[in-house]
């Protein structure tokens, strides 16, 4: 497995709507370039496309799920960083056997073919989300 780079920063946020007034008000960044979508009653994503990577506001609603459990309701936190990797099942594996808690039984394969799996650096509330395509 070899981590190739880093894809987007993944940022928990409380109120998307306002966080997104910032990003556009004081960053400057145009809200053609601004992506909002999402899974009603689990979460709300607001993908922000730069000049080199991306930022991902994230707006949880279902507590309870796995990913969202991570995350403080009570501020807006750096929530997990995402690394493509050349391999997904072999990156999976090699986390699993260095200790690290893992969200999922294995990746799971999202719309369009890409894979992604989060893992839990062991010592650490920090999630790293492993994507594949």
């Amino acid at each position: 497995m070899e981590a190739q780079k880093v894809d987007h920063i993944g940022i928990s946020v409380i109120d998307l709507d306002k966080s997104l007034q910032f990003y556009t008000g004081v960053m400057g960044i145009s809200k053609d370039r601004i992506s909002v979508m999402g899974r009603p009653g689990v979460m709300r994503i607001a993908t922000i496309t730069l000049q080199e990577g991306k930022i991902e506001l994230l707006e949880f609603s279902d507590k309870g799920n796995p990913v969202a459990a991570s995350a403080d309701p009570r501020t807006d936190a750096i929530h997990h960083m995402a690394i493509k990797v050349d391999n997904i099942e072999e990156a999976f594996k090699a986390f699993k056997n260095q200790g690290s808690r893992l969200l999922t039984e294995q990746p799971q394969q999202l719309p369009g073919g890409r894979k992604i799996a989060f893992v839990e650096i062991p010592g650490t509330h920090v999630l790293i989300e492993l994507m594949e395509g």
